[in-house]
């Protein structure tokens, strides 16, 4: 069955997007990907040189996260809007649950929107990003 706008209610849930651990291989493939060189991210004697334990995942490869999410439910030309907001750092070796959630429904300009809630948790429960999406779907 085909997703339809009419389809959907308020609090209904997309499919969840878990992501394989996130190494320092995908780390440095995300670097040359994003054009994101910042040795925060790669070089482990940096970080503990700026006081952290370890390297950290970019904020930006968790938004990328949260945007599959939604393009797995929808196709790319039916997002409207995404936007996120960075809750904490997201360790090496972290798995990520992305989800979300029908917040609302509207009519505008003649498109049927659907506004989203998003949330990207750590393995561990803690959230690392929450966002938002609107995306225009058939009746």
């Amino acid at each position: 069955m085909a997703l339809t706008f009419d389809a959907l209610s308020v609090g209904d849930t997309l499919p969840d997007l878990v992501t394989d651990k996130i190494t320092r291989t995908t780390l440095a493939l995300y670097c040359g990907a994003s054009g994101d060189h910042n040795p925060i991210h790669v070089d482990i004697d940096f970080a503990r040189a700026h006081g952290m334990e370890d390297v950290f995942a970019h904020g930006m490869l968790n938004m990328a996260y949260l945007g599959r999410l939604v393009t797995n439910w929808v196709p790319q030309s039916a997002i409207r809007s995404l936007s996120t907001r960075f809750t904490a750092i997201t360790p090496v070796n972290t798995v990520m649950t992305c989800t979300g959630t029908v917040a609302a429904k509207r009519v505008e300009g003649g498109e049927k929107l659907v506004e989203l809630d998003l949330v990207a948790t750590a393995s561990d429960g803690e959230v690392k990003l929450k966002g938002s999406a609107t995306v225009a779907l058939p009746e």
